[in-house]
């Protein structure tokens, strides 16, 4: 079997809207927040995958957001990803966000290559 290349597909975030604004803009205030941030599903593989989920973070801790993406990548391409949702600060912290995207391969029958041969893209 010919397992697919390229990078590992990923979630790249390109805009964040914080309500109220932060702090320098990099610190949350104790309080809530409305957070709303925008980017891409990236799939630089010569296949399609399938988007499993999507688990997010502030400050190390989780976040349920409302998540809004499309569950199919094509090959070399990319989808929008919009996640949405309050956030409780119990202190002044560093708004710290991160993401991670559970995949598989499209096709059934790629799904024992998992992320063989494919690099990891910083």
């Amino acid at each position: 079997m010919s397992c697919p290349q390229g990078s590992v597909p990923a979630i790249t975030l390109s805009a964040a809207t914080f309500a109220p604004q932060l702090t320098h803009g990099t610190t949350f205030r104790a309080g809530s927040y409305q957070i709303t941030l925008r980017g891409v599903v990236a799939n630089e593989t010569t296949e399609p995958i399938d988007v499993r989920a999507v688990t997010a973070w502030v400050g190390g801790r989780p976040w349920q957001p409302r998540i809004a993406v499309s569950h199919v990548v094509p090959a070399q391409g990319s989808v929008w990803i919009v996640l949405t949702g309050s956030f409780r600060s119990s202190r002044p912290q560093r708004a710290d966000v991160r993401t991670e995207l559970a995949w598989q391969w499209r096709s059934a029958v790629l799904r024992p290559c998992g992320e063989e041969g494919l690099i990891q893209d910083n």
